[in-house]
């Protein structure tokens, strides 16, 4: 649950019943249930982020993490199979240009296993033209850097949704 909300919604549901303090109709608790089911839902979401830039891979792990995902970070792309087979990710966020490597041949090398092809991967950079360079690579997605927040959340739900869609 939203930290940021009053104390007594910290309590378990049962007992703002319990206490009687609240009486919900259907229609009232609905949106609270929806943004609750919405958040259990991610919570078993996992997020791989391979990005060489220490401010934007914080930034994304805090970011996904308050928003309910499990997440995996790394700033290689050295040892993804191994990451990805032990973490299990639903989807995996990956720089185009890292230091010693191209996101672009791992992305190549995900979606050519046949054990991981499955995996939406987005695509993130900072150069302009890299919507043309991640065509032949099989990426499902790219985002440009500097992202915003809100884009970036959307675009992984979108995914996960057209992932839960082809299973």
């Amino acid at each position: 649950m939203p930290q940021d909300l009053p104390g007594i919604w910290k309590l378990p549901l049962i007992s703002l019943f319990d206490l009687n303090i609240f009486t919900f109709s259907e229609t009232s608790l609905s949106p609270f249930c929806n943004y609750y089911q919405l958040t259990l839902y991610k919570m078993d979401r996992r997020v791989i982020i391979v990005e060489d830039e220490d401010n934007v891979r914080e930034t994304l792990e805090l970011l996904l993490t308050n928003a309910g995902f499990k997440v995996q970070s790394s700033a290689t792309g050295a040892n993804i199979f191994n990451t990805i087979h032990d973490f299990n990710p639903d989807i995996i966020l990956l720089d185009v240009i890292l230091d010693n490597l191209d996101g672009r041949d791992i992305c190549r090398s995900i979606k050519d296993d046949p054990t991981t092809r499955h995996i939406p991967v987005i695509m993130l950079s900072g150069v302009p033209d890299v919507y043309n360079a991640i065509l032949d690579v099989g990426a499902n997605d790219v985002v440009a850097k500097p992202f915003d927040e809100m884009t970036l959340l959307s675009r992984i739900e979108r995914q996960l949704s057209n992932s839960n869609v082809q299973l």
